[in-house]
C-alpha cells in the first residue's frame, strides 16, 4: 500500500515477544544491506522463510535499493526510537529502550523509501502486555512516533526531498 501511494516513509508497527517473559521494552528496527547475523536469523523466524528461500535476485534487488534507503532509514529509527525512550517511561515507569537496530524484516525488505519496525512493547512480558492494552499508552506511541517523524523530516534533507516525484 506504502509503495502504491507513493508514500515517503514507512513505518510499521508491531508488538514483540520473546522466549523469557522478563524482556521488555522498546526497540526500532531499520533495513541495511549489511545485516547481522541475529537479525537475519530473526527475520527469517518472523517471515517463516529460510534463508535459501529467498532468491538471488530479490537478494540483489533488495541491496541496491536498501544501500540508497539505509542511511535515512537509520536516521528516521534513530530519532523516532530516541523520542518513544525519551518520553514514554515519564508516563508509564520503567521502559526498557533497546535502541535502534538493523533488522531485514521481510516488511522492511524490499521498500524503496525509508521505513523503520517499531516494536512497542512485548506480549510476553507482564508489564508490557498490561501497556500494550491500554489505549492510552498505544495513542501515546502513535503521538510519539509522528514527534519522532516530523524531528526526522526537519533534521536534515530526506529521501523525499532528495528525489521528489
Amino acid at each position: 500500500i506504502a509503495e502504491a501511494s507513493n508514500g515517503d516513509v514507512f513505518i510499521s508497527l508491531h508488538a514483540n515477544a520473546a522466549p523469557r517473559r522478563s524482556v521488555q521494552g522498546i526497540e526500532t528496527y531499520y533495513p541495511d544491506a549489511n545485516h547481522e547475523r541475529h537479525s537475519l536469523h530473526i527475520a527469517m523466524r518472523e517471515n517463516g522463510v529460510s534463508r535459501d528461500q529467498l532468491n538471488e535476485l530479490q537478494r540483489t534487488l533488495a541491496k541496491w535499493r536498501i544501500a540508497e534507503t539505509s542511511p535515512y532509514s537509520q536516521r528516521l529509527a534513530s530519532l523516532v526510537q530516541g523520542q518513544l525512550a525519551r518520553a514514554l517511561p515519564s508516563r508509564y515507569g520503567k521502559i526498557q529502550d533497546l535502541g535502534a537496530k538493523k533488522g531485514p524484516f521481510y516488511v522492511l525488505f524490499l521498500s524503496n523509501m525509508p521505513a523503520i519496525l517499531v516494536e512497542a512493547g512485548f506480549l510476553t512480558n507482564k508489564s508490557d502486555a498490561k501497556r500494550l492494552r491500554d489505549r492510552k499508552y498505544l495513542e501515546s506511541v502513535a503521538t510519539q512516533i509522528a514527534t519522532g517523524l516530523e524531528r526526522y523530516r526537519d533534521s536534515g534533507p530526506t529521501l523525499a526531498q532528495r528525489n521528489p516525484r
